[in-house]
């Protein structure tokens, strides 16, 4: 049987779904650092869809979902034994591309090192000052952890 090199085996990266609330210029932004995204509006034309839509989408396709939207912090309307993961970002008003993708820029390690399996189960709600990290483990319990920058 042949050896597998596990060193020279490329990580997949994890895909992300990007909601109407995401601009196009965060879009490119990730894009630009080689993060696989799909956008709801440019890529799949899901203009003025809810958030169940949203959330389903992601589910059935395997993506992170990532958005603007706190309502999907909802864990009962939108549970993290479900998820494929799931990225808020929470910035204080007025909102541009140019915050919403200095905080992303420091997601985008952990985008880069980690399988997509990372993401399942979890809720990554992303401020400027700092990532909280909600976990729910098989049995159902939900763990916290904040990482400050």
């Amino acid at each position: 049987m042949p050896r597998r090199d596990l060193k020279t085996k490329k990580l997949k990266a994890p895909r992300l779904y990007a909601d109407e609330n995401i601009p196009r210029q965060t879009v490119e932004y990730l894009r630009s650092k080689k993060i696989p995204v799909v956008h709801a509006v440019t890529d799949k034309n899901f203009s003025g869809r809810d958030d169940e839509f949203h959330f389903n989408y992601a589910v059935k396709n395997h993506y992170v979902l990532l958005t603007l939207d706190i309502d999907f912090l909802n864990r009962y309307k939108f549970p993290l034994r479900r998820n494929f993961g799931l990225i808020v970002i929470m910035i204080t008003p007025p909102l541009s591309s140019f915050k919403i993708n200095e905080v992303l820029s420091k997601l985008i390690p952990i985008i880069k090192t980690h399988a997509p399996v990372f993401f399942q189960r979890k809720i990554l709600k992303m401020r400027t000052d700092r990532i909280t990290i909600l976990e729910e483990n098989m049995s159902g319990k939900v763990s916290s952890e904040i990482i400050e920058w």
